[in-house]
């Protein structure tokens, strides 16, 4: 294992698993584990003999680590031990992280005494250290085996343990104060002396309202269930078993509460048969709290084989399994209503027996990975001398375990009937708990420290390389130096070499004095490495050694990271036998050229950029021509991704060129007695966007006992698979729903899919690791491992994720947009809520100030300013700026206000559609479908009957109901346009028959009324009658008029006719009251006669009738034509009605020769027959 640091200098794995701790002096292992979803850090603990690890002289030491689960390195490693107490803990067999808060963590020591450890989730430290003490008997708990330990989020402590043949519950409140902590409560669950209870696992809810215990009760399969709040005991299951083994138990509890709140539980039961058998349980909980046995799966296995984990999602179980004998794990999946054989997937880490001790396992709820851990002594081909601490995960996407997984076919025996089998019909458990008095008291003679060292086992080498780093060596900088021929040794200082990572382990310099040009070091110069550096001795007496050195210092970090020095050494002649010759070329002085300004040392630059770097002009002191010569420190040429083109340098990398380059720029003149160079150096530092990887190679599906690897290829490529990409969130997490016709392996999921690549706003694809971290309900979930996320998506055009698989041998892909990316939920979150604040301050600022100036009539002025400036960003799309997450959200909030954009355009677009969509609908569905209930006439032919004789045809042309409603519609149109068009002429004709025929019944009225009044018989009626040119009477009672031009299809005189006798009756009834008046007053005759008037109730009667007339007169005529029916019922209506006529011309002969009283009578007659005779006459023209 190595820390979750960055390691620079030695080799660490290649891949996150298998994990190894371990020494060369005894043995290790882990026994506990938990899993922390949230932050996917993994919990684990055990223990230690190796001295070389835990540095103590003691048996055993518990060891508790913290893991990261993305690449399996350390974040934290701590041993704990004695410090001067008595009896020192010796391992950490239960661990838990603290529920929901995730502040602490609570380990338990089971050996010989009840050990509780608490520690800070964060760093490890160990916080307080407790012993469980038996106050009644004033002694710590001896002979006690811990079953299990919890913390929940109001730090309560939940401690479940066993002594022979009996159960301990007890809940202590943890305060983090200093002293003892007395139980909440302490229960004692069976009976030592009978041995009838015997627990192995427990499973609490996670709500802590209740846990389930499992074991072996009077030596059947035992489920027991109790509350947590009081330690009550609820219920228990006793299932008795057909094998001979004495040691059968339920090992394993997983718990699931669906959406009613019904609880369900799935068991692991082992030491079944003869002892090596295994059998899977599924239990229900009914309405009164027990558990019904309704499944079991009964497992013959040849060699013992043993629980690790079972889980259940309320579809599908998940178990794991392990067997010892031939060192190997069993993992599978089924249905909880599938009664068919088992399929396994075997997983070992080397070939061979007693390799492997598997003591606990995390199972996923979805079963969709699980991580176990243990020890071991053998990997691939490498063997240990000692038990080794092993940490596993299953699948993982890249490993250097040689040795491959089979699936390999168990028979199983499937029960859902109890009376007889292996499992038989289960029995009730009534257990009554007692209180004992518990309590922790603190010690304070144990303490935790670091691990001497975590890399003492190492993984095999084809499991380990150097995982090289983006820093950069500083080299020191030396001066030039004088030196005179014939003085004292003159010693130059070169001081340690750095290298700017903060790396974990320590390299080793190693340093070499060069000529600049590589060669070795003239004899007079020495070169010596010390501990805190080197340096350089000169010494000489030659005079032929006067001359300038140009000099190096090569400073190598583990033999991975260089750096260098240079300087110059200028060798001075004193005097003595030199030549003139010489002494000329001596003292003659070339000077070294060198660049006009500063040339960058570190230039950085991330995979598909362009960077130009102008290279500075070349100064030559003694105007000497200059070459300038780049290569590559080592290798001597440039990278493919760097050219040099007119004193310019073009870096252009791509994706498989991360890392670092150092350049040497070398400038040597042409003099030719004594040329100089001078060196410069630069690193050129690729960074990665994305953690690129090369070109996937088809899936390889691992050996199955009837179908070849390429098979199972061709299955994968030939199956109807269909991929859509749900979303992905701002942590890398892709939800991906797959679909297929047949049922999807979890373990394959990695093999349908061919590749996951990110296509930037460059459009330039980089291939990214991934890894599944969850599949339920045909939801593949994602993890992307982006090494860089801080650069997805940082324009205003977001990066998209593709994905790639295989639908019946055709190669589809999919694509999404991924959103700008966080480190975390926080961030996340910080981010979330300024761009809330942001568009709520913008918003109410803007719009507040419209509203004020509306209200109080201000000026905009400043307003418009304020937006005009921040519109300016507005623009910034248009440049391709690259920018984080935070500042592309403020930026985002800003365009949506500045732009007057609050509402979202997608929203009103959609509403527009919806509405204009439903209108549509309107007009050309229902519409026509109201207006073909009517049967209107179309050339004399009903529309609908003529829509249905082409219905059939446009049908068998292709057409659809929208054509037969499109005709339809069109017909009614211009149905409807003609019908206005007549109306509108109609209704002048209408008006002036209307003044026309109101003239004529004021006429008639006062003309019938003359002549009762007068008593003029019939013949001088005719008489009078006959002086109007336009009317006349027939048969002497009806009276009709005519007229020359009268409306096309209007017979007045019919009109007349029909409706002139009520009329008639009125004025008959208006005469014999006159007439009455007559007779008791023969004096006022003629003047009662000359003024009398129709009195008011005549009046409205006669008002009335004449609204009738109108109403009939108004009556549409094309209606009524269209209305045959109506119209021949009106017609023999008409013909039942008596004639008012005769009727009259009685009354009137009878009222003149009878008496008063006769008169009186007839009167009332006439009256009562007139009231009966006009409401038929308007039922007439009712509609």
């Amino acid at each position: 294992m190595t820390h979750d640091v960055t390691t620079c200098y030695s080799q660490i794995p290649k891949y996150g698993y298998p994990g190894l701790l371990g020494g060369s002096q005894s043995n290790t292992q882990f026994e506990c584990l938990d899993y922390d979803s949230n932050n996917q850090n993994i919990l684990i603990g055990g223990w230690s003999s190796s001295s070389d690890l835990v540095g103590s002289a003691y048996p055993k030491n518990p060891i508790i680590l913290r893991i990261n689960e993305n690449n399996g390195r350390v974040i934290w490693d701590i041993k704990i031990q004695n410090i001067g107490g008595a009896q020192n803990p010796l391992m950490a067999s239960r661990c838990a992280i603290q529920d929901t808060a995730q502040q602490y963590v609570v380990a338990i020591s089971t050996i010989s005494s009840i050990n509780v450890f608490i520690m800070q989730y964060s760093n490890g430290l160990l916080k307080f250290s407790y012993v469980l003490y038996n106050t009644a008997t004033f002694s710590s708990s001896l002979f006690e085996t811990g079953i299990d330990v919890k913390m929940d989020s109001a730090e309560k402590i939940y401690l479940l343990s066993k002594e022979t043949g009996l159960t301990h519950l007890s809940i202590f409140q943890f305060t983090g104060a200093t002293g003892s902590i007395t139980a909440t409560f302490y229960y004692e669950y069976g009976d030592n002396s009978l041995q009838v209870l015997n627990i192995a696992t427990a499973k609490f809810h996670p709500n802590f309202d209740y846990l389930y215990i499992g074991g072996n009760y009077q030596g059947d399969l035992a489920l027991i269930k109790i509350n947590i709040a009081d330690g009550t005991f609820l219920t228990g299951t006793a299932v008795p078993q057909s094998g001979t083994s004495s040691n059968e138990l339920i090992s394993q509890i997983g718990i699931y509460i669906d959406s009613s709140l019904d609880p369900y539980q799935v068991a692991c039961a082992q030491n079944l048969g003869t002892g090596n058998d295994i059998g899977l349980m599924y239990f229900k909980q009914l309405f009164d709290g027990t558990s019904q046995l309704l499944y079991t799966w009964y497992l013959t296995m040849t060699y013992p084989t043993y629980c690790l984990a079972v889980n259940y999602d309320g579809v599908t179980m998940s178990y794991l399994l392990y067997e010892s004998q031939r060192s190997r794990n069993y993992f599978g999946t089924r249905s909880v209503s599938s009664a068919t054989n088992f399929d396994l997937r075997e997983i070992y880490y080397a070939f061979g027996n007693g390799l492997l001790n598997a003591q606990n396992a995390y199972l996923d709820t979805s079963g969709l990975f699980f991580i176990d851990i243990g020890s071991l002594l053998k990997i691939n081909s490498n063997q240990y001398s000692q038990s080794t601490a092993y940490l596993g995960r299953f699948p993982v996407g890249q490993s250097c375990i040689s040795s491959s997984s089979n699936t390999n076919t168990f028979t199983s025996i499937y029960q859902d009937s109890f009376i007889t089998g292996n499992f038989q019909q289960q029995t009730l458990i009534a257990l009554t708990p007692l209180t004992l008095s518990f309590e922790l008291q603190e010690d304070s003679t144990v303490d935790s420290q670091a691990l001497t060292s975590l890399k003492l086992a190492e993984l095999p080498a084809e499991c380990l390389d150097y995982v090289f780093g983006t820093g950069n060596v500083n080299s020191p900088v030396i001066g030039n130096r004088v030196y005179n021929v014939g003085d004292p040794a003159l010693t130059i200082f070169v001081s340690q070499f750095t290298y700017t990572e903060p790396c974990i382990d320590t390299p080793t310099w190693v340093y070499q004095g060069l000529q600049s040009d590589y060669s070795p070091l003239p004899s007079f110069i020495q070169f010596i490495q010390i501990s805190y550096g080197s340096y350089f001795r000169v010494e000489t007496s030659d005079q032929q050694n006067a001359a300038t050195y140009q000099l190096l210092v090569e400073g190598t970090a583990s033999g991975q990271y260089i750096g260098y020095s240079f300087f110059e050494l200028y060798v001075s002649s004193t005097g003595g036998s030199v030549s003139p010759l010489d002494n000329i070329l001596r003292t003659y002085e070339n000077r070294a050229p060198y660049f006009a300004s500063n040339l960058d040392e570190i230039i950085q630059i991330k995979c598909r950029e362009k960077k130009i770097i102008k290279i500075p002009d070349i100064v030559d002191p003694d105007l000497d021509q200059v070459s300038l010569v780049i290569t590559q420190q080592i290798k001597e040429i440039l990278p493919g991704f760097i050219l040099l083109k007119d004193k310019r340098l073009i870096i252009e990398p791509q994706n498989l060129d991360y890392g670092n380059y150092t350049l040497l720029f070398k400038l040597t003149d042409d003099n030719l007695t004594f040329p100089m160079t001078n060196f410069y150096q630069v690193i050129i530092v690729v960074k990665s966007t994305y953690q690129i990887l090369k070109q996937r190679s088809p899936p390889i599906i691992p050996n199955h006992p009837n179908n070849s690897v390429d098979t199972m290829n061709e299955t994968i490529k030939s199956q109807n698979v269909e991929m859509t990409i749900k979303s992905i969130n701002e942590q890398g997490q892709a939800r991906i729903l797959i679909k297929a016709d047949n049922s999807i392996d979890s373990f394959q999921l990695k093999n349908y899919l061919t590749s996951v690549q990110i296509l930037n706003s460059l459009n330039e694809l980089a291939y990214v690791e991934y890894n599944i971290t969850g599949f339920q309900d045909g939801i593949i979930v994602l993890q992307l491992l982006l090494d860089d996320a801080q650069s997805i998506s940082r324009y205003q055009s977001q990066d998209q994720l593709i994905i790639s698989y295989f639908k019946q041998r055709e190669l589809i892909t999919k694509i999404r947009n991924i959103p700008p990316q966080t480190k975390n939920d926080v961030e996340q979150k910080l981010v979330n809520s300024l761009q809330q604040v942001t568009d709520s301050i913008l918003t109410s600022v803007l719009y507040g100030s419209i509203g004020m100036s509306l209200v109080f009539g201000t000026s905009l002025q400043l307003l418009w300013g304020l937006v005009n400036t921040l519109q300016l960003m507005s623009h910034t799309p248009l440049m391709a700026i690259p920018y984080n997450m935070p500042i592309l959200s403020f930026l985002k909030t800003i365009f949506t206000v500045v732009t007057f954009d609050p509402i979202d355009r997608d929203l009103v677009s959609n509403i527009f559609a919806i509405t204009f969509g439903t209108v549509v609908i309107l007009i050309c569905l229902i519409l026509p479908i109201i207006l073909r209930k009517f049967n209107y006439d179309y050339k004399n032919r009903k529309l609908k009957e003529y829509l249905d004789e082409i219905i059939d045809p446009l049908s068998d042309n292709g057409a659809y109901s929208s054509l037969y409603y499109s005709v339809f519609i069109i017909m009614s149109i211009r149905r409807q346009i003609a019908r206005l068009i007549r109306r509108i002429k109609l209704k002048q004709i209408r008006k002036q028959a209307q003044e026309q025929l109101k003239q004529k019944q004021l006429t008639i009225i006062n003309e019938s009324a003359e002549l009762q009044l007068t008593g003029k018989g019939d013949d001088d009626e005719n008489d009078r009658t006959n002086n109007s040119p336009n009317i006349r009477f027939q048969n002497k009672s009806n009276l009709s008029f005519s007229k020359s031009k009268s409306p096309k299809k209007f017979n007045f005189n019919q009109v007349i006719n029909n409706n002139i006798s009520p009329i008639k009756t009125v004025s008959n009834n208006f005469s014999q009251r006159v007439i009455q008046k007559k007779s008791l007053s023969q004096t006022t005759l003629l003047t009662s006669s000359t003024n009398a008037s129709p009195t008011k109730r005549e009046l409205q009667r006669i008002k009335n009738q004449e609204i009738k007339i109108q109403n009939f007169i108004d009556e549409d005529p094309l209606d009524a034509m269209m209305n045959q029916k109506s119209k021949n019922n009106k017609q023999s209506l008409k013909n039942k009605v008596p004639d008012r006529s005769t009727t009259n011309r009685s009354s009137n002969r009878q009222s003149q020769n009878t008496t008063l009283n006769q008169n009186d009578s007839e009167q009332t007659w006439s009256q009562e027959t007139s009231r009966q005779m006009i409401p038929k006459q308007s039922n007439r023209y009712r509609r």
